[in-house]
């Protein structure tokens, strides 16, 4: 309890330090890059500026998918679905800095300590990352398996067997150190179960057995704990209308609810884990169904008032078939992607404000910058010594380094900021001329980051005063 409650401390000063400093959103394409094999792409906080900055190969890993991880380490932790040995999945690292990827386990050619991971990974309050296999482990059913960021060391830590089969999606854990997920498999009914497991006695426990009249095959999501202290999901199949649910579980009284069933208009089969924003309501996506039967739907649940409502429908002209889950950002935007649709019919990134119900695309996907996502995004606190970030717009900054004058040079009106490599803000003004000089001869020596906001851009680049 201890350690957890540590955790908590430091994941609650990074909420903060997320709040109040420069972020960055990350995510994964399977496809395009340079060797078509997939990209880690990045943004700054507010969506823009996407762009790549690592492209997977086949020789060590391809097809990313499910959700990045950063670790204490200051590393992103995530998985693939081919490449590596025998043109399968793989665990990586990828250090943002020095730009070294390293698949440090092959699950395919190991399948005995499980293979065939279909999402990410989670850090725990011991400072380990845990993640889910669907297949293999002894019995060939699955494991839970964690990863010591410190040694970069895989362990399978637990086998699943007939009784429950095929766990699927991310883990979460608890304010009582137990992991939470499920499976779409319970031996011989196979409509999945939900599980716990204690990373500190090893003792797996299932929870509730689903059934199809109430939800089964819950796909690639998780769990959420809400504010009401319930667990909610989505399964893939199953209810009223044989399309998927929501469902809540009380953890106190061993109490399952089926509050929502999908069908073709409102959007069904989900692969998501739902958020809970910070209007209290929970949003999530469908894959399918909507005004256009198959694109897919943007939605809402009030658990106050047991209310569902479609927000967007999805076109395929503005994406389609869109990717795992939502996240808000802390500027309050959600943010998401889709598989398919767009400019060049291979998926998009998109925000959607909750306060205007505005649905946006931010960038159309190319197969340069990365195709066909299947990822959820993450925000990270500003993540230092990245290359700059690309910026087809012409700003300038002279001479970099600098010792006593900075002169920037832009097109356009707008606001310029200098923060520190804390995120301090350093220096702020109005730029309303295409030169400007800045008296930086006071300055400590150290790195910078020079940012201009304008109506139509966020351009950020690096600065150094020596």
């Amino acid at each position: 309890m201890k350690n957890l409650n540590l955790i908590l401390a430091v994941m609650m000063a990074l909420v903060m330090q997320v709040a109040t400093a420069q972020t960055q959103l990350w995510g994964t394409c399977m496809n395009g890059g340079s060797r078509d094999s997939g990209t880690i792409f990045m943004t700054d906080g507010n969506g823009n500026n996407f762009h790549s900055i690592y492209s997977f190969n086949k020789t060590t890993g391809s097809i990313p998918l499910g959700t990045l991880c950063l670790a204490p380490n200051g590393k992103l932790y995530g998985v693939t679905r081919n490449g590596g040995c025998d043109d399968s999945c793989v665990v990586y690292s990828y250090n943002p800095v020095t730009g070294i990827f390293n698949n440090f386990h092959d699950l395919f050619c190991d399948d005995i300590h499980g293979w065939k991971a279909n999402s990410g990974m989670m850090l725990a309050a011991d400072g380990n990352l845990y993640g889910l296999c669907s297949g293999g482990g002894v019995n060939d059913k699955g494991v839970i398996y964690k990863v010591d960021p410190s040694t970069d060391t895989y362990t399978d830590i637990y086998d699943f067997d007939t009784a429950n089969v095929g766990p699927q999606g991310t883990l979460i854990q608890l304010s009582d150190g137990k992991l939470y997920g499920y499976t779409n498999g319970n031996g011989t009914q196979n409509f999945g179960t939900l599980f716990s497991f204690d990373i500190s006695t090893s003792v797996f426990t299932r929870l509730h057995s689903l059934y199809y009249l109430t939800g089964d095959w819950p796909n690639y999501g998780g769990l959420l704990m809400a504010t009401d202290n319930k667990l909610y999901g989505v399964t893939s199949g199953g209810g009223a209308n044989l399309r998927g649910v929501i469902f809540s579980y009380d953890l106190s009284t061993d109490t399952y609810n089926d509050i929502h069933d999908f069908d073709s208009i409102g959007g069904y089969n989900p692969n998501c884990i739902m958020i809970q924003a910070t209007d209290g309501k929970l949003y999530g996506v469908t894959s399918s169904g909507g005004a256009s039967i198959y694109f897919g739907v943007i939605f809402s649940y009030d658990i106050s008032t047991h209310n569902y409502t479609v927000l967007h429908n999805f076109d395929g002209t503005f994406g389609s078939y869109p990717a795992r889950s939502l996240m808000q950002a802390s500027n309050g935007k959600l943010y998401g992607m889709t598989n398919r649709g767009g400019t060049n019919n291979i998926g998009v990134f998109y925000s959607f404000d909750i306060s205007s119900n505005t649905y946006s695309v931010v960038m159309n996907l190319d197969s340069a910058i990365g195709a066909n996502p299947d990822c959820d995004i993450i925000e990270t606190p500003w993540i230092t010594g990245i290359p700059s970030i690309p910026t087809p717009s012409p700003l300038t900054i002279s001479p970099n380094p600098a010792s006593q004058t900075l002169n920037i040079t832009y097109n356009s009106i707008a606001q310029l900021i200098i923060t520190d490599m804390m995120g301090n803000k350093i220096y702020s003004q109005p730029i309303t001329t295409i030169n400007n000089s800045i008296d930086v001869s006071k300055w400590s020596k150290g790195v910078y980051f020079v940012q201009l906001r304008s109506e139509r851009e966020n351009l950020v680049k690096k600065l150094v005063i020596d």
